[in-house]
């Protein structure tokens, strides 16, 4: 009898045990936020971090410094936009427009042409990162699951800069 434990989801353990796994469930096949005629070749400018400096939901709240420290750490370039500024109200409808729905924290692409692509609010992202820590077999299996290491591949790393929270005031800094 082998017996696993592990802090993963069981999908992740049977994917895991499984080095030459099937089709993995829907749920985890459909973490494609970017879409196959998305450019990979064009040089992505820059992430977009859109937050709120106006929440009451620990959650949300959690999830942005999480969003926030997995950028930074990851040496991701990224502009902050916060979502509860007036004189960011356009562009934070134009970005819920693209999203999948109005909460924060939502993170997206914008290509140096100017297009802005929705990657997914945090638990997506948090998905793609998890991963990253899949068998190589079993991400070349299922072609259809993205890593973070693969969305984020054309962006500009190390560099951040910030709209609305000048550096020293930012409260995930």
């Amino acid at each position: 009898m082998l017996l696993l434990y592990s802090s993963l989801t069981s999908d992740a353990v049977q994917a895991r045990a499984r080095p030459t796994a099937g089709p993995l469930p829907p749920h985890r096949q459909s973490h494609s936020p970017l879409p196959p005629s998305f450019p990979r070749s064009l040089p992505l400018t820059q992430v977009l971090l859109l937050y709120s400096s106006l929440t009451s939901d620990a959650v949300q709240e959690q999830d942005q410094r999480r969003a926030h420290s997995l950028l930074t750490a990851k040496g991701i370039e990224f502009t902050e936009i916060d979502g509860a500024d007036p004189k960011h109200l356009e562009k934070r409808n134009e970005l819920f427009r693209l999203g999948r729905k109005a909460q924060y924290p939502q993170i997206y692409i914008q290509r140096s042409d100017g297009k802005i692509t929705y990657v997914g609010g945090w638990e997506e992202v948090e998905a793609m990162n998890e991963c990253c820590d899949m068998p190589k077999e079993v991400l070349r299996a299922n072609p259809q699951i993205q890593t973070f290491d693969q969305v984020f591949v054309h962006v500009q790393r190390t560099k951040r800069s910030s709209l609305g929270l000048p550096p020293a005031a930012s409260s995930y800094s």
